[in-house]
């Protein structure tokens, strides 16, 4: 990707938990509409190993539900996440 873009892409990943890197879905909204490259890696079943998550510029926060419970299907998540993000 950095080849295409001239840099390398903003590594952004995807918890269920809040983190230190944690940004809100706004801020990498702008970084797409404004062209800049954007990586989105989702987890799966367990989320991210740990070595992904320590390569990442950014995480999104979690999507939050109407309980404590905010564990979705990747594809629940990854469909609200590109809502939230690109909001056709």
């Amino acid at each position: 990707l950095a080849q295409n873009y001239g840099k390398r892409p903003m590594l952004v990943t995807t918890s269920a938990l809040l983190r230190e890197t944690t940004v809100s879905y706004n801020e990498v909204a702008q970084k797409i509409k404004s062209k800049e490259p954007v990586l989105l890696v989702f987890g799966t079943a367990h989320g991210l190993a740990q070595e992904i998550i320590d390569l990442s510029d950014v995480t999104l926060p979690p999507i939050k539900g109407g309980t404590d419970y905010n564990h979705l299907s990747v594809r629940s998540a990854v469909s609200i996440i590109l809502d939230r993000l690109l909001g056709f």
